[in-house]
């Protein structure tokens, strides 16, 4: 991936509202934003999509 928001852009139009995602990696590479800009594209109380 070139940078975070062509991850984001990847990952949301690939997962499903049942789908379970670990991010694991150096935060030098911000993936820790990454994981907080998924939750966010979710509709559900805790950010996950109902």
């Amino acid at each position: 991936m070139p940078d975070r928001e062509a991850a984001r852009r990847l990952l949301t139009d690939a997962l499903g509202a049942d789908d379970v995602v670990l991010v694991k990696a150096s935060r030098s590479y911000g993936l820790e934003q990454l994981a907080a800009d998924l939750l966010a594209t979710g509709d559900g109380p805790d950010g996950a999509a109902s």
